[in-house]
């Protein structure tokens, strides 16, 4: 195999403790590898996408933020099936989303940011930039008629980041 290639591979343990170590074939330079652990079973996988491909899905996925959080709250005839359910969208559901798209927010964020050196200051890096656009929906809503912001849901969109902080420290 070249310097400029590395190998796939998954690493565990069978039976009477012996080590078993299979290789998936090659991967150019340019991917990065990222690795798992499972009690004894121990993953190596791939990242198919490169750094600028990353920022553009992370930026895609804020930008459908953005659109879900700026929708009108009280839909008006002729507005579209997508404006009537996100504005029909009981309470709960809605803070639960707040939650949970915030954490995949930051995981994506710390994905993009791979090529900071420091983890520690790629995820805090992740986590502000997270809770800073959360803020920011969360303001430009008060300018949407039918939505309010409010600070309650700023800590959620913060106690969701900091889920995904967790989840992308374990993953990366």
């Amino acid at each position: 195999m070249r310097s400029s290639q590395k190998a796939v591979s998954v690493v565990g343990s069978s039976g009477r403790g012996r080590r078993q170590l299979q290789t998936f074939g090659s991967v150019s330079s340019n991917l990065t590898l990222s690795a798992l652990s499972f009690g004894k079973l121990k993953i190596q996988s791939v990242n198919f996408f490169s750094p600028t491909t990353r920022i553009i899905l992370t930026l895609c996925f804020m930008a459908l933020l953005m659109l879900a959080s700026l929708i009108p709250g009280r839909p008006k005839p002729g507005d579209s099936a997508y404006i009537r359910l996100v504005a029909k969208t009981p309470a709960l559901i809605q803070k639960i989303l707040h939650f949970c798209l915030y954490g995949v927010l930051v995981i994506l964020l710390a994905w993009s940011l791979e090529s900071i050196q420091s983890n520690a200051y790629r995820f805090v890096t992740a986590y502000i930039i997270a809770v800073v656009f959360g803020a920011v929906m969360e303001w430009c809503q008060t300018k949407v008629p039918g939505r309010f912001g409010t600070f309650y849901d700023v800590a959620l969109n913060a106690a969701g980041a900091a889920l995904g902080l967790i989840a992308a420290i374990s993953l990366f």
